[in-house]
C-alpha cells in the first residue's frame, strides 16, 4: 500500500486529464488453526487398579493429566482404593460441567457389604465448548494518512479442553487371600481430556481503488475522465482446528477367587473430546468508486466523467464461518465515506 501525502484543509484542482486509479489487490487468506502443524494435544489413558490380595490397601490408579494451552488442564478422576473394611469411591474428572444433569465425569461407587451393591464404573466425560467463529469484515473501513484500510474477519475462538472421566469404584478385599495382603481390587481412574482446538485466522481486507483519497479540503474537478479499477476479493478465513481425543479408561484391578471370593474393581470413564476452534471470518471486499472521505471535504464535478470498476467479493468464511462483505462500486456508490 502506498502511503498517502497528508494534506488536509489543503485545496487542488484537475481540468481536462485523465484520472486513472489501479486495481485493489486481493486480501490474504487466514491461515487455518494449527499448533505448529501439530494436532491438538489429546488426553492420556487413565491407569489400572491395583489387584485384590496384592496389597493391604488396594491404590486405585492414579489421575492422568492433560496440559493445554493457557495453563488450562483436565484430569481423569482417580480410582477408588479398598481394604476388608472399605471400598472408596472414584474421583470426579475435572474441569467438571456446572450445572451437569447428565452426570458427566461422575465417579464410580465402590462395592457396600451394607447394601449388596457392587462397585461401579466412572462416567465418560463431557466434551469441551467449541469456540465461536469470528466474525466477517461488515464494516467499510477506515482511511487515515497511512492509507484506506478495509475490514478484515476476525479470528476462530480457540475451543475449551474436555472433562476427564470419572474414576472407577474399588470391591472390597477378603480374608480368601489368605497370606497374602487382603487389599482389595481398586477402580480404575478415568482418561484425561482432549485439549481444545485452535481457531482459524481471519480473512484480510480486499483493497479499494479511489481516484481520490481525502481527509478534509476541497477538490475541482472540471472536464476530467476519471476511471477507478477493480475492488479486491477479501480473503477466505480458515478452517478450525479440532479438538484432541479424550484419553482411554483405566481399568479395574482382578479379583481373586470364586464367585463369593474377592471381586474385581470397576473401570474409569473416558475422556471427552476436546471443542473445535472456530472458523475464521472472511475479508470484506474492496470498494471501487471516485472518492473516499474522511471528515469533512468536498468535490466540485464540472462536466466530469466517471467509469467504475467492480467491487470486490466478500471473502468466505472458513468452511463454513461468517463471510464478509461485498465491497461498494458503482455511480450510486461515487462517493464513499469511511470511518475516521
Amino acid at each position: 500500500m502506498q502511503r498517502c501525502q497528508d494534506v488536509r484543509g489543503s485545496r487542488a484542482s484537475f481540468r481536462r486529464c485523465k484520472l486513472l486509479a489501479g486495481d485493489g489487490a486481493d486480501g490474504a487468506d487466514g491461515e487455518d488453526g494449527s499448533h505448529d502443524d501439530q494436532p491438538a494435544q489429546k488426553g492420556y489413558s487413565g491407569n489400572n487398579g491395583s489387584d485384590a490380595c496384592t496389597l493391604e490397601m488396594g491404590l486405585g490408579g492414579l489421575a492422568p493429566t492433560t496440559q493445554c494451552q493457557a495453563g488450562s488442564l483436565s484430569l481423569g478422576g482417580q480410582g477408588g482404593d479398598a481394604n476388608e473394611i472399605a471400598a472408596n469411591d472414584g474421583m470426579q474428572g475435572t474441569p467438571a460441567p456446572d450445572p451437569n444433569p447428565q452426570g458427566y465425569g461422575v465417579e464410580g461407587k465402590g462395592e457396600s457389604a451394607a447394601q449388596a451393591t457392587g462397585c461401579t464404573a466412572g462416567t465418560g466425560g463431557a466434551h469441551g465448548k467449541d469456540g465461536d467463529d469470528g466474525p466477517g469484515g461488515l464494516a467499510p473501513g477506515t482511511l487515515t494518512s497511512l492509507g484506506i484500510f478495509g475490514a478484515s474477519g476476525g479470528d476462530g475462538q480457540p475451543g475449551l479442553p474436555a472433562q476427564g472421566g470419572g474414576g472407577g469404584g474399588a470391591s472390597l478385599g477378603h480374608a480368601i487371600c489368605g497370606a497374602a495382603p487382603h487389599g482389595g481390587a481398586a477402580g480404575g481412574s478415568g482418561g484425561s481430556g482432549g485439549c481444545g482446538g485452535l481457531g482459524g485466522k481471519g480473512g484480510q481486507a480486499g483493497g479499494s481503488s479511489f481516484v481520490f483519497a481525502m481527509l478534509g479540503g476541497q477538490v475541482s474537478v472540471e472536464e476530467v475522465v476519471a476511471l477507478s479499477g477493480r475492488g479486491g476479493d477479501g480473503g477466505r478465513g480458515g478452517v478450525l482446528q479440532p479438538g484432541g481425543q479424550g484419553g482411554l479408561p483405566g481399568y479395574g484391578g482382578l479379583g481373586y477367587g470364586s464367585a463369593d471370593g474377592a471381586k474385581g474393581g470397576c473401570a474409569g470413564g473416558v475422556g471427552g473430546l476436546g471443542g473445535n476452534g472456530g472458523h475464521g471470518g472472511g475479508g470484506r471486499g474492496g470498494h471501487s468508486g471516485l472518492v473516499a472521505v474522511s471528515g469533512l471535504s468536498g468535490v466540485t464535478l464540472i462536466s466530469a466523467e466517471y467509469i467504475f470498476g467492480e467491487a470486490g467479493n466478500g471473502g468466505l468464511g472458513g468452511n463454513p464461518g461468517p463471510n464478509g462483505n461485498d465491497g461498494d462500486a458503482g455511480e450510486q456508490d461515487a462517493y464513499v465515506t469511511l470511518d475516521p
